[in-house]
């Protein structure tokens, strides 16, 4: 989730390589559909704060329990001030990231 930490790591670390995020708006019924990952605009965000080289997107898609999908996500990184360089995976294939 998007919170002070964040803020917090982006004043300690002049360079950010790569920031794996959390995305997708996991969220359950059973706890009150609070988001428990980052939605779009709250990747946004914290692609702004980090001005990471590349930004890797985890655990966003493949269970019910995730409320933005792919496209929604790469929307929002895309609309990012800079743009976000983003590095989807693959699930079960290597990817090589260059920092």
């Amino acid at each position: 989730m998007l919170f002070g930490g964040i803020e917090e790591i982006s004043r300690r670390f002049e360079k950010i390589s790569v920031a794996l995020l959390h995305l997708g708006r996991a969220e359950f019924p059973i706890l009150f559909n609070v988001p428990l990952t980052m939605d779009g605009a709250q990747a946004a965000k914290a692609a702004q704060l980090l001005n990471p080289r590349t930004i890797v997107p985890i655990h966003y898609d493949g269970w019910t329990h995730f409320s933005e999908e792919k496209n929604q996500l790469a929307n929002a990184l895309t609309a990012s001030q800079p743009p976000a360089r983003v590095l989807w995976l693959t699930p079960g294939q290597w990817t090589q990231c260059v920092v």
